[in-house]
């Protein structure tokens, strides 16, 4: 694989001096590739895709666990997250035959709207990619002493039992 160019990284994702890191890291793993299938194989304009969100998600998770980033909290309106998750995933789920809706009441928390909605959004995607065609995927809520409980079920088989322990 030869390219001038292998991401194209909007300025705004790579805040971070950790973010060019990881995408050195990226780089470098395509010059493995490179060397391995040898030169000449692919023409000098081939890019590699690389899903951004995928690369975002773990410098999220590598900022949360070094204690690098600062919640943003707000009050969240968890109808309207959970209506716009369902709202911006709606496509995706037609494309795998999989119906997807919310059923939340009008519940507010104080939490981190970006950081939130990354969280309820990936188990959602989830749900929709594991479920199978004909199959459900709702979005619910139930107000708690504390805050809320959000639940994101689906019609799909689930995780085999013995990968549970691991998530």
């Amino acid at each position: 694989v030869r390219s001038r160019r292998l991401l194209d990284v909007h300025p705004a994702r790579r805040a971070r001096h950790d973010d060019e890191a990881v995408v050195r890291g990226v780089r470098g793993d395509a010059d493995v590739a490179r060397a391995a299938l040898g030169d000449g194989l692919l023409d000098e304009d081939v890019r590699v895709p690389v899903d951004l969100d995928v690369i975002e998600d773990l410098l999220t998770i590598s900022a949360l666990e070094s204690g690098k980033i600062r919640l943003d909290r707000r009050e969240v309106s968890l109808r309207a997250l959970a209506d716009r998750i369902v709202e911006d995933l709606s496509a995706t789920a037609a494309a795998n035959g999989v119906r997807v809706s919310a059923a939340v009441p009008d519940l507010h928390v104080s939490a981190d709207t970006d950081r939130l909605y990354q969280v309820l959004g990936n188990l959602v995607d989830n749900a929709i990619s594991y479920t199978p065609a004909g199959g459900r995927v709702v979005v619910s809520a139930t107000a708690k002493d504390t805050g809320a409980e959000v639940s994101v079920t689906d019609t799909g088989s689930g995780v085999p039992f013995e990968y549970r322990e691991h998530i």
